[in-house]
This record gives structure tokens, C-alpha cells and sequence, in this order.
């Protein structure tokens, strides 16, 4: 049977924020907030529209924050919903995959969450997902199903150009070495040098430790590109080294930021001029933290399908 393209039909979850909408919107088609209720037991329920033979659903959900599970629960259960209406085709959308950062068994006794998660999207029928620049993208070899994992490298690099900084004393950071190789990359787009932080993370706790940085900060403005922040501790103790080092001023460009109340205060009073991410997450638009949209990189995607 073929679809058209105007029978793709958008549904949002709770982690959806604007970007279901806005994506929908550029491509003409409907979106729909998924309809969900909690019982006094904790059992959730979720509804989506019915009737839904023959269309091609589109299930929009980032994954994070404290109730990243209930969340997962909530796009697992729409899209076994969607199934049972008779979709002939159902793509899970998440933006900000936290689980993506699970590439392999770090102890004993450990679960690689990233494939159980996987394999969980393919028992609900989910036939592909899309996702925005995974920590770590051998992470795609545990899905059962195709993964767009999309660039957002260009809006990022806009928001950084909009800066206007100077070249010749502008310098990009890669917080560790995991990151360089991106980083160079941004680096040549902007025609700018880039030195790399060496960094320690011995546990589980968020707070890294720092050694030094590999090249000189004497008078410049510096800018540290990350793939995502959390706690925001990485940027703020690393905004402090490169200070030390003669920085001049220190700014920052994160595709995810799932940060909540705590560690945006916390930024606020940091040394960190400014922080740019996108809608990938919820967070907010406020002081130092400046939000761009990426729903135009996902509806470009999700129109070539």
C-alpha cells in the first residue's frame, strides 16, 4: 500500500515541548498531544487517536530528566497504541536520547541500557527513530531498527557566528578528548584554532576533574562546545581553568541541555557569559541560557522518508 505524505500524522508527548508543533507545521501535517493520566497506583495510561489505518505516525519524545523512565513508558505505550489503531508506519522521534550515552557494560552486573532500550522500541512496533548527535554513535549497532542520528552542527554554528567574535581572538575548547574531533571540525567551520581541556571523570558524580588545557588562552574569548550538559559542573569548572589561564571571556554551545532549576542557577552565576543549546529539551530561554529551535533539521528528515 503506499502513503502519501499528508497522511503523516504527528503525535506529542510530555518531553515534545514545541518541537512536534513546529515540525508538523513546516510539513502541513496534524499533530496531536498524546492524551495521559496517572493512577493513584502510578499505573500510567496513555491514549492516542483512533482509526489511524494506513497513516504514517510520527512520535515525538525526548528522554531525560527525573521522570525519564515514565516517559519512556509514555512513548512505548502510544506507540503500541498507534499499532493496534493500524499505522502503516511508526517513527519515534527523540530529540535527546539520555540513555544514548550507554555504549557498553561498565562493570560486573551491569545492563547496556542504550540496546534494552532499543530492543523495548522494537517490541512496540517501532519501525525507526530519529535522533539529534548521540554521545556515542556506535550506539545505533544495538537498535533492531534503522537511526537517523541528525546533525544540528550548522544551527549551532550560526548561534556561535551570531556572537560576532572577533577571529583573531576567538579560540573553540573541547571540554575532553572524546570531543576533539568534533570540535576541530566546528573549529575549521569557523576558521578559528581549538585546543582541547584534559579531563578526569573517576565516577559517577558529575564532577569532573580538569588538568589543564593544551594550548594558550592568554587574551582570548573563548567558547566551549560540548555535545550536552546536565549539571552544567563540566562548563562552570572548566569557564574557571581557562580564566585562570587568561581567557578574556568564556561562552558555550551544547546541543542538549537538560538542565533543570538547580544547575541553571548555577549558570546564571557563573563565569560563562552565555550558553546557546536547542529545543531538544525543555529547558528554558532566560538569562545567560539562549535556546535555538532545530525543528527545521527534523522536518527536513522526516519529509525524505
Amino acid at each position: 500500500m503506499t502513503v502519501s505524505k499528508d497522511q503523516w500524522l504527528f503525535l506529542g508527548g510530555r518531553q515534545a515541548g514545541s518541537l512536534g508543533s513546529r515540525m508538523a507545521a513546516q510539513l502541513g501535517a496534524e499533530y496531536v498531544s498524546i492524551h495521559r493520566h496517572y493512577f493513584s497506583d502510578g499505573n500510567l495510561f496513555v491514549q492516542v487517536p483512533g482509526a489511524l489505518s494506513g497513516r504514517r505516525v510520527v512520535i515525538v519524545q525526548s528522554l531525560w530528566g527525573e521522570q525519564v523512565n515514565n516517559d519512556l513508558m509514555e512513548l512505548l505505550f502510544a506507540a503500541d497504541a498507534v499499532w493496534r489503531e493500524g499505522a502503516a508506519e511508526i517513527v519515534a522521534i527523540v530529540p535527546y536520547f539520555s540513555y544514548g550515552k550507554s555504549d557498553k557494560q561498565d562493570g560486573p552486573g551491569t545492563s547496556i541500557r542504550s540496546a534494552a532500550v532499543g530492543h523495548m522500541m522494537a517490541s512496540a512496533h517501532i519501525s525507526r527513530l530519529m535522533t539529534c548527535e548521540l554521545h556515542n554513535t556506535s550506539v545505533t549497532g544495538f537498535f533492531p531498527m534503522p537511526v537517523m542520528n541528525l546533525s544540528v552542527q550548522e544551527t549551532l554554528v550560526a548561534a556561535i557566528g551570531a556572537w560576532q567574535l572577533p577571529a583573531e581572538e576567538a579560540v573553540l575548547v573541547s571540554p575532553d578528548a572524546g570531543f576533539a574531533k568534533r570540535a576541530h571540525e566546528l573549529a575549521g567551520i569557523l576558521g578559528w584554532p581549538c585546543v582541547v581541556a584534559d579531563k578526569n571523570r573517576p565516577d559517577h558524580s558529575e564532577r569532573p576533574q580538569f588538568w589543564g588545557v593544551s594550548g594558550s588562552l592568554a587574551g582570548k574569548q573563548a567558547v566551549i562546545v560540548d555535545d550536552f550538559t546536565t549539571s552544567g559542573g563540566t562548563l562552570i569548572q572548566l569557564a574557571q581553568l581557562l580564566a585562570q589561564q587568561g581567557a578574556v571571556s568564556v561562552r558555550a554551545a551544547v546541543t542538549h541541555a537538560p538542565v533543570q532549576a538547580a544547575a541553571s542557577e548555577k549558570i546564571q552565576g557563573s563565569l560563562l557569559v552565555k550558553l546557546v543549546t536547542t529545543n531538544t529539551t525543555l529547558t528554558a530561554d532566560t538569562g545567560k541560557i539562549e535556546v535555538v529551535d532545530v525543528s527545521g533539521v527534523l522536518a527536513a528528515a522526516v519529509s525524505v522518508l
